[in-house]
């Protein structure tokens, strides 16, 4: 009797010493963003627009990521009864005082602002969310998908944002966090019951610089190429936030659609384009062949954009039209009236 009470208090006293260095602080709903200011959490006031509580289970929330030296664009699209339109500014929107170090163009910082809102139209109550980005806005949609898919790659940013199941104590200094995985479950479930429209994606920023030094240079010192290519991308680099040790979007799509995530994509590409390039497209149209379910890929001719630029209605951006005087296809190429159409109409169609 005396050695069963012994290994009893021995036994209670190692339950206390354990109880006291694991201590768990359950979170049962992650923090809330939409009472967190976005300077807090984005570093600069992205100027969202007003996101209303979802009206219904069957509501959506589009919502739209614009290009590089663009600003906060909703592309036409307007608020319905059931569907609600978010746009917003990337940090480096033309609008905006920013510096070089403010350019991404679509990687994490640029995603983790789309995630923002993503996360808004998700504490608003949306259960479908669909996505509208053009060029760099359609590179940061991408990569925020793939922060949604493998939450732990991107610990820091779900961390920040709030979600976090549990802290867990080992000592009184070390602590480590649990990601929220049911909420970011719920998360990805909207974002693939929507669709995701990519109009000219930016799929590879390396290929990008590419066709722009080729533009720069002139065909007499067309041999400079490689290593003139190799110095911008350097440069470019040093002086942004650009990380090219980071994936290609093109890499991260592959990774989506061939992981059986269920996402469905709307792409748009445009035949000769001068910016965002077309060394991609070969890969994305094999894509399409072996994911059908899972990517629809339009390619439109040159021609064809600029003849539906000059005869749309309406006045044009005054900055759209002076570059249209200038190089009529370059401006036709940022003007994708076939991508916007898919998106009303599947919008249209939803309800």
């Amino acid at each position: 009797m005396p050695l069963q009470k012994s290994n009893s208090l021995w036994l209670l006293y190692a339950l206390s010493m354990l109880a006291c260095c694991l201590h768990l602080d359950a979170h049962n709903e992650p923090l809330k963003v939409t009472n967190a200011p976005p300077e807090k959490l984005l570093g600069y006031n992205p100027n969202t627009d007003h996101i209303v509580p979802a009206p219904n289970e069957r509501a959506i929330a589009l919502i739209c990521a614009h290009g590089f030296g663009d600003r906060k664009h909703r592309f036409g699209f307007e608020n319905t009864q059931n569907t609600t339109i978010v746009a917003f500014h990337f940090r480096d929107s033309r609008d905006r005082q920013h510096s070089w170090g403010d350019i991404n163009l679509g990687q994490e910082a640029d995603a983790r602002v789309v995630l923002y809102h993503i996360i808004l139209c998700y504490e608003a109550g949306y259960k479908t969310i669909a996505l509208f980005g053009h060029s760099r806005g359609a590179a940061a949609c991408i990569t925020a998908l793939d922060m949604v898919e493998r939450p732990d790659a991107y610990r820091a940013t779900w961390e920040a944002f709030g979600f976090v199941a549990h802290t867990v104590t080992t000592t009184q200094k070390s602590t480590r966090h649990l990601i929220n995985r049911p909420a970011i479950k719920e998360i990805r479930e909207a974002l693939q019951r929507g669709t995701i429209f990519l109009a000219r994606p930016l799929m590879s920023v390396d290929a990008a610089i590419g066709c722009s030094v080729a533009n720069t240079l002139p065909c007499a010192l067309s041999f400079l190429y490689p290593p003139a290519h190799w110095a911008a991308t350097k440069a470019f680099a040093c002086c942004t936030s650009y990380n090219a040790a980071r994936a290609e979007p093109i890499d991260l799509l592959e990774s989506l659609i061939g992981g059986n995530t269920h996402y469905k994509f709307t792409i748009y590409l445009a035949t000769d384009d001068g910016e965002v390039s077309n060394k991609c497209d070969a890969r994305l149209f094999d894509l399409a062949i072996q994911f059908p379910e899972n990517l629809i890929l339009h390619q439109i001719a040159t021609a064809t954009l600029v003849n539906a630029y000059q005869q749309s209605p309406g006045p044009k951006p005054a900055r759209l039209e002076a570059l249209f005087i200038k190089n009529p296809a370059k401006a036709a190429h940022i003007f994708i009236p076939d991508a916007i159409s898919a998106a009303q109409e599947y919008l249209a169609g939803i309800h």
